[in-house]
């Protein structure tokens, strides 16, 4: 799996790397990648999958606060949460903007910039880039926005 650091230029990850704000990584053709984050939300990368970590905190309640951005291919994140958390964590691609508060939900682009939202549990709240009007898309739903 490449990862490119901020300002960097593209290298291959090893086990245990640590992938930081403002890093992006990628799969090639065939290759799988899981990236845990310190408070235990999981994102798997599918081959020939681009994500980039635009914002990646941890809150004072110990929460995880991120924006990622994925630019191709498909992703499935398992976002953790407790009752009463503070979890912020957004999905963005080149046509949708995707929020969740403690879900699991997959993301897809295709080559042409659509994407499709599919919920497996909880609720994503996915918008347009340029759009105001949000879609709930529940658990076994889906949205698409076209490229």
């Amino acid at each position: 799996m490449p990862i490119r650091h901020q300002g960097g230029s593209f290298v291959e990850a090893s086990n245990y790397s640590v992938v930081r704000e403002g890093d992006t990584i990628k799969t090639l053709s065939g290759a799988h990648a899981v990236v845990t984050y310190f408070e235990s939300s999981v994102v798997v990368f599918e081959p020939n999958t681009q994500l980039e970590m635009n914002r990646l905190r941890s809150k004072s309640t110990g929460d995880i606060d991120a924006i990622v951005l994925q630019t191709s291919g498909q992703t499935w994140h398992v976002v953790q949460h407790q009752e009463n958390s503070e979890v912020s964590y957004q999905v963005l691609t080149p046509t949708t903007i995707a929020t969740v508060h403690g879900t699991s939900f997959q993301v897809r682009v295709s080559e042409g910039g659509a994407t499709e939202v599919i919920t497996r549990d909880g609720l994503v709240s996915t918008s347009g880039a340029n759009s105001k009007d949000t879609v709930a898309v529940g658990p076994g739903e889906s949205t698409s926005v076209a490229g």
